[in-house]
């Protein structure tokens, strides 16, 4: 049966969509960071000015006219900054209706979140519900899992262990970091050792199938979801390349942040190994693909 466990977090975590949130797209006031709902703002905006749609697109293709033809990056950073706001004050000449829009920004926004004090470009989305609300994914948390499990197997007494994570690190200090399929397969030996099932094709191991991998076998749920203006915040982020140095103008992101508690769920597929189990104790091989299945680096 699942049981209930409870992830804490030490430190903000951000999980991306690999969407970025445009100046234009929030609103930060006295440390709130508001995501902009625009059809809602914008439908406040027609109710005082019928001809706001046509006078909007104008404006935009203006604008995108205007970055493209700049070549001073502080006049495109402006431009991509003005907002909705802006357009009510400076095209519709309406600077009443900007304040009281501005003024209301929790009724115009999808969800709103601590942020720091200032902001100056796009921010990394956080992975979220459909109705907005922050969570962490199951499969993050396996992962999570299979890291505290590699580290807990090296820091034991197979020597053999160490020695395969060695030839993983000279391979990477003469890799391209540039080839993102072969940074991906990097510790893929370690993991075959520690974690892995294989298909034995007379003297070589075939680790190639995710499905013969042991955290198939952990079922993992996603945590409960929360409101973003209960675990979230916006964080600028510390950004460090390979050689030390610190990277400058690192985006900011959304996160959940540290101090949070969420609880999720943990099981076990046990058909999947009660299936292998049987097989063995009936001493016959379990096959795939005509190949005897070979799992872990113990005898089952």
């Amino acid at each position: 049966m699942p049981q209930t466990l409870y992830l804490h977090t030490y430190s903000p975590i951000h999980i991306g969509t690999g969407a970025s949130l445009e100046p234009a797209e929030y609103e930060l006031v006295r440390g709130v960071f508001y995501r902009l709902h625009p059809e809602r703002l914008f439908g406040a905006v027609l109710d005082q000015h019928s001809d706001a749609s046509s006078r909007l697109m104008q404006w935009i293709e203006e604008r995108a006219k205007k970055q493209d033809r700049t070549v001073d990056n502080r006049v495109a950073s402006e431009l991509r900054r003005q907002s909705l706001f802006d357009f009510v004050e400076k095209q519709l000449y309406d600077a009443p209706l900007a304040r009281r829009l501005e003024n209301d920004l929790a009724a115009y926004s999808v969800y709103a979140m601590p942020g720091p004090a200032a902001l100056q470009s796009a921010v990394r989305e956080q992975l979220k519900t459909a109705t907005g609300e922050l969570y962490i994914p199951g499969s993050s948390i396996k992962g999570m899992l299979r890291t505290a499990l590699l580290y807990r197997a090296l820091k034991g007494p197979d020597p053999g262990l160490r020695g395969v994570l060695k030839q993983a690190l000279q391979r990477a200090a003469r890799m391209n970091w540039q080839d993102r399929q072969k940074r991906r397969k990097m510790a893929n030996d370690l993991e075959a050792r520690v974690l892995g099932c294989g298909v034995q094709n007379n003297r070589r191991m075939d680790y190639d199938d995710p499905r013969f991998s042991l955290t198939r076998f952990l079922v993992v749920s996603d945590t409960e979801a929360r409101p973003a203006a209960e675990i979230g915040r916006v964080v600028n982020v510390d950004l460090y390349l390979l050689d030390g140095q610190k990277q400058n103008q690192a985006p900011p992101v959304e996160a959940i942040r540290e101090g949070v508690t969420l609880p999720f769920r943990l099981g076990i597929d046990l058909a999947g190994l009660r299936e292998i189990l049987e097989g063995i104790r009936q001493q016959r091989s379990v096959k795939i693909g005509g190949n005897r299945l070979v799992l872990g680096t113990e005898a089952w």
